[in-house]
């Protein structure tokens, strides 16, 4: 499996290239530093039913909505 890793502020979204099932698309939110994976407060997976830019688009919203 292809895991696709996308950085956006300092966070990187990853998701399969292919999705397994078809209950939706998931992606997850992970950083390497501490201080902005603090921020995310538990919330790393972000999922749609209809795409996969539409589960990126969650995530990057969640992540622009974060407090400096």
């Amino acid at each position: 499996m292809e895991m696709v890793e996308i950085e956006y502020k300092g966070y990187v979204i990853s998701y399969l290239k292919v999705r397994l099932d078809t209950s939706g698309w998931t992606v997850n939110v992970a950083s390497n530093h501490l201080g902005l994976l603090n921020k995310l407060y538990g919330k790393t997976v972000f999922q749609d039913g209809h795409s996969q830019e539409a589960a990126i688009g969650k995530a990057k919203q969640y992540i622009d909505g974060l407090r400096g």
